[in-house]
């Protein structure tokens, strides 16, 4: 389903809606259509991917964004101008469920994250963080748990703009992930 205006948003409580299993959201739906949205979707029982690229969430509460993302396989919210405060709450998600699969989250401010928080998404297969202003400490945080164990397949990051890397602690991680894409 694709959700661009408001009709489709109404079309969302119809309950033949109930079988969805993916919605794409366009980025035309204002602050309080975005929330109603996400409030809707939570309670759709067998959807499983969520697509919000683009759209500003940074009014959406925190708490349902956790929500959202623990009951989903894949999340997409790339370039959404999340806050610190729906970062950690998506992070803390993610540390709670095991059916989240995929996880972009590209083009959002990561850098206030504590790196031990950043390193839950190893129980992800995929996920994509470029473009998120990651430090250092973070990536290696991220990196060295990694190597550790890892259910990652494949890893999008950021280059460190002021710090480098560890380039052996980096090949590690590349052969516990397999497709680990540091860009510059």
């Amino acid at each position: 389903v694709k959700v661009a205006s408001r009709g489709d948003l109404d079309m969302l409580h119809t309950k033949r809606l109930q079988h969805v299993q993916k919605i794409n959201v366009g980025s035309q739906l204002e602050s309080l259509e975005l929330e109603e949205l996400l409030r809707v979707v939570v309670r759709l029982p067998k959807l499983k991917l969520i697509w919000l690229r683009n759209n500003n969430l940074s009014s959406v509460e925190p708490g349902l964004l956790k929500e959202i993302v623990s009951h989903m396989e894949e999340v997409t919210m790339s370039n959404c101008q999340l806050t610190s405060q729906q970062v950690e709450a998506i992070f803390a998600a993610v540390s709670e469920h095991t059916s989240l699969k995929t996880l972009y989250i590209d083009g959002n401010n990561l850098s206030t994250l504590q790196p031990e928080m950043l390193t839950t998404v190893n129980s992800i297969q995929k996920v994509n963080m470029y473009n998120t202003h990651l430090t250092g400490q973070q990536i290696t945080s991220l990196l060295t748990r990694a190597t550790q164990g890892t259910k990652l397949e494949s890893l999008y990051l950021p280059r460190p703009a002021t710090e480098l890397l560890d380039l052996q602690l980096e090949e590690q991680a590349r052969q516990a992930i397999g497709d680990l894409t540091i860009y510059y």
